[in-house]
């Protein structure tokens, strides 16, 4: 689902309680994935250089790399 860390808690969890049957996997999937922001990603590597992706001109993802 596009977005899908956006939308309300209430929303996500309800989602989740209707796919708990027919896609259990996914679910689980779903409920042990944790979004990081990027000031997170600098504190877990504070000597890495950032690279993020962008998409329709909003950020997608974030990488970090390390030269060296």
């Amino acid at each position: 689902m596009p977005l899908w860390w956006f939308y309300p808690e209430r929303v996500r969890k309800s989602v989740i309680e209707r796919w708990r049957k027919s896609l259990p996997d996914w679910t689980q999937m779903v409920e042990g994935t944790r979004v990081l922001t990027l000031d997170h990603l600098r504190d877990l590597f504070p000597e890495a250089s950032v690279y993020t992706e962008w998409m329709f001109g909003f950020p997608k993802s974030y990488a970090m790399y390390s030269v060296g």
